[in-house]
């Protein structure tokens, strides 16, 4: 019997081993503020008004997105409305920003996916300052205001079919048990 169980703990372990899903971690490149400007397809300067994070229940997965609402100021580059919202991962760990206090101002470098923006912790966005500012500026110009009209900003793209779908099940599974007590108590 005692081998047995060592037989079978060593098929769990090593399923676990073989099975298991690889861990990776994020892993940033140095670069410089005119690498940044040069590679990304937004540049702004703007104040962190709102950050909107994931619901944490009961887990959360870091590369979850959160939602970060800018008072745009300053425009490099990019077509950015006066309030933008920027999509990042939750979590450092998935590459998603870091360190973000509402009412400071920052230098953003974001991507355009879709129809949304997208920030990384590897993209350069951090603290404004008139250095960092004066580099930018060097490499893509003067700084504009932002038009009104500009193409990304606050609203949030519409669910994937993935979340819907996982909506639906989610409604399923809390509604059939209901309609089964339900029933029950009308019968009896």
């Amino acid at each position: 019997m005692r081998s047995f169980r060592i037989l079978i703990a060593a098929v769990l372990l090593g399923a676990g081993l073989a099975l298991g899903a690889p861990a990776f971690a994020c892993s940033c490149v140095a670069q410089t503020p005119a690498q940044y400007a040069e590679g990304a397809d937004v540049v702004f300067a703007g104040t962190l008004t709102d950050i909107d994070e994931p619901r944490q229940f009961p887990v959360v997965s870091s590369a979850a997105e959160t939602r970060y609402t800018f008072d745009v100021d300053a425009v490099y580059a990019g077509d950015p409305a006066p309030v933008t919202r920027v999509g990042s991962a939750w979590s450092g760990a998935s590459c998603g920003l870091e360190g973000m206090d509402v009412g400071e101002r920052y230098v953003v470098f974001a991507y355009v996916d879709g129809k949304q923006l997208d920030a990384s912790l590897c993209g350069g966005t951090g603290l404004a300052s008139p250095r960092l500012e004066g580099k930018v500026g060097d490499v893509l110009g003067p700084a504009a205001l932002p038009d009104p009209g500009g193409q990304h900003g606050g609203q949030p793209p519409l669910p994937s079919p993935a979340t819907a779908w996982a909506w639906v099940a989610g409604l399923f599974v809390v509604a059939v048990p209901l309609w089964w007590l339900w029933s029950r108590r009308t019968v009896g």
